[in-house]
C-alpha cells in the first residue's frame, strides 16, 4: 500500500489512536472488569515474587542505605562549615520567630497552657511520675549525705531522709529545682549530658538548708573560724 516504511508507520499509529479514541469508554470497562477477575491472581503473583525476591530485595536496600551513608558523610565532611553556619542562621531564625510570637501573644498561650494543665491534671501528674522513675534507675536510688553522711534516697515521701541534689557553684544549667527538673524532663542522652555537666553534690535535707549556694567557701572559712577560735 506504503512504498515507504515511515508512512506506514505514520499511519498505523495515527489509526490506533483513532480507534482508541473511538472505543475509550469500552477500553476503560474492559480494563476494570479484567482488573477485578484477575484481582486475586494478581495478588498471588505479586506475593510469590516478593517471597521469592526478598533476599535480593534486602540485600540491594543494605546496599543503597550504606551507600547513601558514606555519600552523607562525604558531602557532610566536605561541606561541614557550610552546614553548621546554615543550621546556626536558621535556629537563630526560628529562635527569634519564637520570641515575637511568645511577646506578641503571652496572654494567649498562658491561657492555652492553663487550659492545658487543667484538662490534663492526671495525665501531666503521671507522665512526671514515669519520667522520675526512669531517672531513679539512671541515679542512685540511695546514697549518704556528702556532709553528715545521713543514709538518703531519691524520690522519698519523707522530706528528712530525701536527696537534696546541692548546687555546687552557681552557674548551672539547671539553675533552679533539679528533682523538679527530673520530673519535667524526659531521660534522653541529651538530658542525661545537662544533669552529668552540672555535677550535683548529694545533702541531706539538714545539710542543704544550712549550707549557703552564693559565697559558700568564705561562708566555711568563717563558720571554721568561729568554731575553732572562740
Amino acid at each position: 500500500m506504503f512504498k515507504n516504511k515511515e508512512t506506514t508507520k505514520e499511519y498505523q499509529k495515527n489509526y490506533q489512536k483513532k480507534y482508541y479514541l473511538e472505543h475509550k469508554e469500552q477500553a476503560q470497562v474492559y480494563q476494570r472488569k479484567y482488573r477485578l477477575e484477575h484481582k486475586n491472581v494478581a495478588q498471588e503473583y505479586q506475593k510469590r515474587y516478593q517471597l521469592k525476591h526478598k533476599e535480593q530485595k534486602q540485600a540491594y536496600q543494605k546496599k543503597y542505605r550504606l551507600r547513601r551513608e558514606e555519600e552523607r558523610k562525604e558531602y557532610y565532611l566536605e561541606h561541614k562549615e557550610e552546614i553548621e553556619e546554615r543550621r546556626k542562621k536558621i535556629l537563630l531564625e526560628h529562635e527569634e520567630k519564637r520570641k515575637k510570637y511568645c511577646l506578641e501573644h503571652k496572654e494567649e498561650i498562658k491561657e492555652r497552657y492553663k487550659k492545658y494543665r487543667l484538662e490534663n491534671k492526671e495525665r501531666i501528674k503521671q507522665r512526671r511520675l514515669d519520667a522520675l522513675k526512669d531517672w531513679v534507675e539512671y541515679l542512685s536510688k540511695e546514697t549518704n549525705c556528702e556532709i553528715c553522711g545521713k543514709k538518703i534516697f531519691l524520690n522519698s515521701s519523707n522530706r528528712e531522709d530525701s536527696i537534696r541534689f546541692d548546687h555546687k557553684h552557681e552557674n548551672y544549667a539547671i539553675k533552679h529545682g533539679p528533682t523538679d527538673w527530673l520530673r519535667r524532663h524526659p531521660m534522653t542522652t541529651k538530658n542525661q549530658k545537662i544533669w552529668r555537666s552540672c555535677d550535683f553534690g548529694f545533702l541531706c535535707n539538714k545539710c542543704n538548708w544550712h549550707l549557703p549556694t552564693q559565697n559558700r567557701k568564705e561562708w566555711v572559712k568563717k563558720a571554721i573560724e568561729y568554731v575553732y577560735n572562740p
